[in-house]
């Protein structure tokens, strides 16, 4: 079992134009998720995958492994599965988002976890616990877990909803990282798009929707995402 990180990291952006491409203190978006994933030294490779040539020379310039990517792909997930046909089925495909820089060795380590420990055998993710007011923008995904650490259910809107307060309910704020056996993940990619998915916008409701499992495991803090052009201005502060 090899341990592979792949990027997907699409030129096109609705909220900000070429946003991978776009600098923070020097560097673009793409290089510091790249040297993120590569400085936490738990995979055997970290791969870009993108449709792109402009990001294809940021990393190939820095000596940085990349895969090119057909355009039509529909999603990110596509096009980690797409890179990953090269490698064994029972190798551990690591999807990290092009846009989040500021992922760390912790949040990759909680991610692999399920695996390493032979608790996992189809994808895992990963969430941290936070007061559930501070979740509530559509933006903040949420996940509800069962006893078993596995996801009932992915979803913008506030869940579960709250007749009477519960302590200690079993809900995530999701951070958007996943882990798959490679045959699971080339399984999956080739699924029908689901309703659920594509109400919520939210592509691991795929899985949820046809009945396997996800494992969940808790990480500490909540990395920044590059989406919009205030994110970028703070990322310059960190």
């Amino acid at each position: 079992m090899n341990l592979i990180c792949i990027i997907p990291a699409r030129y096109g952006s609705s909220r900000l134009a070429a946003k991978m491409t776009l600098p923070i203190r020097g560097k673009a978006v793409i290089q510091h998720t790249y040297e993120s994933a590569l400085n936490a030294r738990l995979f055997e490779k970290v791969i870009i995958a993108t449709d792109h040539e402009h990001i294809e020379s940021i990393i190939t310039d820095i000596g940085g492994n990349v895969a090119m990517t057909p355009s039509e792909l529909p999603c990110g997930t596509d096009r980690v599965a797409f890179v990953a046909r090269q490698f064994q089925d029972d190798d551990i495909i690591i999807n990290v988002q092009g846009d989040q820089p500021f992922v760390t060795k912790q949040m990759l380590e909680d991610l692999i976890k399920p695996f390493v420990e032979n608790r996992c055998d189809t994808m895992s993710t990963v969430g941290v616990r936070v007061p559930l007011d501070q979740i509530q923008d559509p933006s903040h995904v949420k996940v509800l877990l069962n006893l078993h650490g596995h996801a009932i259910y992915f979803s913008r809107a506030n869940i579960p909803f709250q007749m009477k307060p519960v302590p200690s309910l079993n809900v995530m704020h999701h951070i958007g990282l996943y882990a798959y056996r490679n045959d699971f993940l080339q399984s999956i990619t080739k699924l029908p798009t689901s309703s659920l998915e594509l109400t919520e916008s939210l592509e691991q409701l795929r899985v949820i929707e046809n009945g396997l499992k996800i494992a969940v495991t808790e990480t500490i803090g909540v990395p920044l995402e590059i989406n919009t052009k205030k994110d970028l201005d703070l990322a310059q502060l960190i």
